[in-house]
């Protein structure tokens, strides 16, 4: 994917869920993060869950390595 403000490095921000209740059993316990592609540019934005054990940076790292 390609930001029209050319930022190379997507990042992960992690959010509060609000409602554990909300989510499906299988998702209890997990973390929400926002995938960034942009700075306040309206560039677009993802949302992912995560267990506990995995690594968020790993995941940006990923990403990273996927857009270079």
């Amino acid at each position: 994917m390609i930001c029209s403000c050319k930022k190379t490095h997507p990042s992960l921000t992690e959010e509060a869920i609000l409602n554990y209740n909300a989510l499906p059993p299988s998702l209890k316990g997990w973390r929400r993060y926002r995938i960034e592609y942009g700075f306040e540019c309206g560039c677009p934005e993802g949302l992912i869950y995560l267990p506990t054990y995995v690594d968020p940076d790993k995941i940006e790292e990923i990403l990273n390595d996927y857009e270079s």
